[in-house]
């Protein structure tokens, strides 16, 4: 059975420049990397057509939507006039086939699945780090050191692009936004550990 992972918990909310709920505005679910639609759901768990989510989906007057997704997508955002506010690509959970084809093409010749670490169940997921999120903070700290490049760094449910929206700390132990998150954002991330 394939679980669904909500994207992000407890809801998938979007605000506008201005800090207000972005009532009305769309949200388009594609595969990772492409064009070609991908379903999202409002069930972890259901099957059917019935719990299928419309694509593009319309936030409620609060900005938000419970949904649920399968491993990894492209997710476009766009205000109630149409205009992109953002496109967020490889946003989710990866699944475990995603998630062993990250760890392949960031393996090289020298290293193996197990010097990785990853074996040992060496990860941690949906952490949330100590600081707060105040508007003008950049640095968040992680509780483990990372290996280099094993980290996916989440603002309010969309992956963010590593290099383009935030740096890894030189010591590995937390990351710095290009662009201090707004005051309240929600803020989490995935890492493998480093040994």
């Amino acid at each position: 059975m394939t679980i669904r992972t909500a994207l992000r918990y407890p809801l998938f909310q979007a605000i506008t420049a201005t800090g207000l709920p972005a009532a009305g505005w769309t949200l388009d679910a594609y595969e990772p990397g492409t064009d070609t639609r991908k379903a999202l759901y409002s069930d972890p768990t259901a099957r059917g057509s019935g719990y299928e989510l419309a694509n593009p989906l319309t936030l409620d007057d609060r900005g938000e939507k419970k949904i649920y997704g399968e491993g990894l997508y492209k997710l476009v955002l766009k205000d109630d006039e149409g205009n992109l506010i953002w496109t967020a690509d490889y946003v989710g959970e990866p699944t475990l086939s995603e998630f062993w084809r990250s760890v392949v093409q960031n393996t090289t010749a020298s290293e193996s699945v197990a010097d990785l670490g990853i074996d040992n169940h060496t990860h941690v997921w949906n952490e949330v780090p100590a600081e707060t999120v105040s508007g003008t903070r950049k640095n968040f700290s992680t509780t483990k050191k990372y290996k280099a490049t094993f980290l996916a760094v989440y603002l309010n449910g969309a992956r963010q692009q590593r290099t383009l929206q935030y740096t890894e700390d030189s010591d590995r132990r937390g990351y710095t936004f290009v662009t201090a998150p707004r005051n309240n954002a929600y803020i989490c991330h995935d890492l493998i550990i480093d040994p």
